[in-house]
């Protein structure tokens, strides 16, 4: 299944007209419904507006820019931190909160 929730960056699979592209990031407003058997978002696009986009065309967007980490990624400690030991594996669920060394600004 896909684990979109109001509010994900996302980026398209696909192109969806021509003013969305391939690789053209948005926000998801809401759920659209269903069409010929396909699941479908409302997504906002900066600058050409919300559009109905198939589920099964979109992609989680990277977290941070300049990092390729999105949601719903596997990954592994590469350092111990309280509980955590290097090696063991999580799912990415979100961004960050900061933290003391403010990660996400």
């Amino acid at each position: 299944g896909y684990d979109f929730v109001i509010g994900d960056a996302v980026l398209t699979r696909r192109k969806i007209d021509a003013a969305v592209g391939v690789g053209r990031q948005g926000i998801v407003q809401r759920y659209a419904g269903a069409e010929e058997e396909k699941e479908l978002l409302v997504v906002n696009f900066s600058g050409a507006g919300e559009r109905d986009a198939p589920v099964d065309g979109l992609d989680h967007a990277p977290l941070i820019k300049g990092y390729l980490f999105a949601k719903g990624d596997k990954v592994a400690a590469a350092v111990p931190y309280d509980k955590i030991v290097i090696g063991d594996v999580a799912t990415v669920v979100g961004p960050g909160a900061g933290g003391p060394d403010g990660i996400n600004n």
